[in-house]
């Protein structure tokens, strides 16, 4: 089930229209819900394996943004 896990944060800028890279999580997760609020990127949540529900947040602060 849990197929889709990754490290990677991807972020999109509506003003450009365009995805980029963030600094890599430090454990990988799948089908997470994010938030942006006051600069920062909220991940909530997902899988961290076919077993392991995640009932963590992840704060990502946006510094170029």
């Amino acid at each position: 089930m849990a197929t889709r896990l990754s490290l990677a944060f991807e972020i999109y800028d509506p003003r450009l229209n365009a995805w980029r890279m963030g600094d890599p999580m430090s454990s990988p997760r799948g089908y997470a819900a994010a938030v942006n609020l006051d600069g920062s990127v909220y991940l909530i949540g997902g899988l961290q394996s076919n077993v392991q529900i995640l009932d963590t947040v992840s704060n990502h602060v946006l510094t170029d943004i």
